[in-house]
């Protein structure tokens, strides 16, 4: 990302990593290089996936993973990923679990990005592992399941009351309780406390209600 106004960081900050909520950032790789806008981490672990969009001092342009939080880089073939990717997701342990949402579907590779299937070729925006890593959870407007262990898909519970103009550009899951919260393209944010069955709109345009 990049700092904010009057900020001494580096634009761009490449890749940080803090470990105390935010409020310090010690930088990884690419400060002053690279602005990643479509990356992920995993849960447990240092596995991280990124897209590179130019090319940086170590990253040519493509997919790349590491298996080190970010000091060492291995590209990814990406067979199959031929559209334009809008977000990634990493498996919470599995290292060469990896799904992206595009364009033209939500696609799920497990050999380190080397080859992707296409698990729904609808348009999908948002997309996220669940904290033990048997489901996919995602969606445009409204949110979906995937499940790993017998590759089916079925709706969630409930979805979100998203506005038609807008689609769910993040999802967020608690790895301790049934806790999910998603954003909108507009900045409006729903919060359910039972993986799906209530929601409450808890954010408008940025701003909390």
């Amino acid at each position: 990302g990049h700092p904010g106004p009057g900020s001494n960081l580096i634009n761009p900050l490449g890749l940080v990593r803090s470990q105390d909520y935010g409020k310090t950032l010690t930088t990884i790789n690419f400060s002053g290089q690279s602005d990643f806008h479509i990356m992920a981490a995993s849960y447990y672990g240092e596995t991280v996936y990124l897209i590179n969009p130019r090319p940086n001092s170590l990253l040519s342009t493509g997919m790349f993973y590491s298996l080190d939080g970010g000091e060492t880089w291995e590209q990814s073939a990406a067979d199959g990923l031929a559209s334009s990717p809008i977000q990634l997701a990493v498996h919470p342990e599995r290292s060469n679990i990896v799904a992206v949402a595009t364009q033209n579907g939500l696609l799920l590779s497990e050999d380190f990005g080397d080859t992707f299937t296409p698990i729904t070729r609808d348009m999908t925006t948002s997309v996220t592992f669940d904290p033990d890593g048997e489901r996919l959870i995602y969606g445009l407007d409204e949110l979906f399941v995937y499940s790993l262990v017998d590759r089916e898909i079925a709706p969630l519970s409930n979805s979100p009351e998203v506005d038609t103009e807008q689609a769910i550009f993040y999802i967020a899951v608690n790895p301790t309780t049934e806790a999910i919260a998603v954003a909108t393209t507009d900045r409006d944010i729903f919060y359910s406390p039972d993986n799906g069955e209530t929601w409450e709109k808890i954010g408008e345009n940025g701003v909390s209600q």
